[in-house]
């Protein structure tokens, strides 16, 4: 895992986009991850030199040696840093999305408060690349979990179909 650096600039304007956008259909957390999922764009685009477009089906391009790459973002926020054993997910939902890889990435709060969806985290301390994994592949090696199902790597309960790998199978 690859600690990425973020300034309070990335913060006050994450938190701004993430309210201007509000809650999207199909949204897990009815947009109160919003802001965490643009902080860790911004944070992973600044170490990639990459574009933030935030298309229907990925966020960023990354352009190298003459190619382009797509990278679709996914950012879970968390308050104890990322273990080799933990998971990454994408929810069935954001089938639809193409891109060449997905990163994801871990952000630990200092605290948070409240239950479930709804809940709220505060004061980012650390952002993580986990890792990558190109798209078509992702579906393909990825544990179904079912709405309601506990993984019990960590105890968490979806909220709706996901696609799980352990942050251990990811490429970095």
């Amino acid at each position: 895992m690859i600690q990425l650096p973020f300034d309070t600039n990335m913060e006050m304007l994450a938190m701004q986009r993430g309210q201007e956008m509000g809650g999207l259909a199909n949204s897990i957390t009815s947009g109160s991850a919003n802001a965490a999922a643009f902080l860790g764009e911004m944070a992973l685009a600044y170490h990639l030199g990459a574009d933030i477009v935030d298309t229907y089906n990925h966020d960023l391009i990354v352009r190298s040696g003459g190619k382009k790459h797509t990278i679709e973002v996914k950012t879970k926020r968390r308050t104890v840093d990322p273990k080799p054993h933990y998971e990454v997910s994408v929810a069935k939902t954001s089938s639809h999305q193409s891109p060449d890889y997905y990163a994801f990435l871990s952000i630990t709060f200092l605290k948070f408060d409240g239950e479930g969806r709804g809940r709220t985290y505060y004061h980012p301390q650390r952002i993580w690349l986990c890792g990558y994994y190109p798209g078509e592949k992702y579906w393909q090696d990825a544990v179904r979990m079912n709405k309601g199902q506990v993984d019990h790597s960590n105890g968490f309960k979806t909220h709706v179909p996901m696609y799980n790998l352990k942050i251990s199978q990811l490429l970095l």
